[in-house]
């Protein structure tokens, strides 16, 4: 499984824990009852592996070393946008609004991903897709 794939659907759950969450909330949940913060907690760190995963998927063919700090460095940009947003909306708005975000890009991105052909080499293996510019 690609880390695409593994990003969309820990997306998915996640993004579902955060707008579950905040639906209870506005149903009349205090936001410290146990439901409310499990879902909070859950989601959050569903979405941060998620976030990692997708940093990975970004630089596909690049060294171990510089996969894994564009994996660490996805997540904390999208924290700090986050925290900023949750300043001036709140905690369960954020949530509620991330959650259904991230929800939607997760769901667009696995449709993408099994419409895709995969590329096959010459042996008929899964492999790198032709590219039009070639190195002599």
């Amino acid at each position: 499984m690609s880390p695409r794939v593994i990003a969309s659907l820990l997306g998915l759950a996640g993004g579902a824990a955060w707008v579950v969450g905040f639906l209870l909330e506005r149903g009349g949940t205090a936001r410290d009852e146990v439901s409310v913060q499990a879902l909070s907690w859950t989601g959050l760190c569903l979405l941060a592996v998620a976030a990692f995963a997708a940093g990975v998927a970004l630089v596909r063919t690049a060294p171990v070393w510089l996969r894994l700090i564009v994996g660490l460095g996805v997540p904390l940009l999208v924290w700090a946008v986050v925290e900023t947003v949750r300043q001036s909306a709140g905690d369960a708005v954020t949530e509620g609004i991330v959650g259904v975000l991230v929800f939607g890009l997760s769901l667009l991105t696995l449709a993408r991903a099994g419409a895709r052909p995969r590329s096959r080499d010459a042996s008929g293996r899964p492999g790198r897709r032709a590219s039009s510019h070639r190195r002599h």
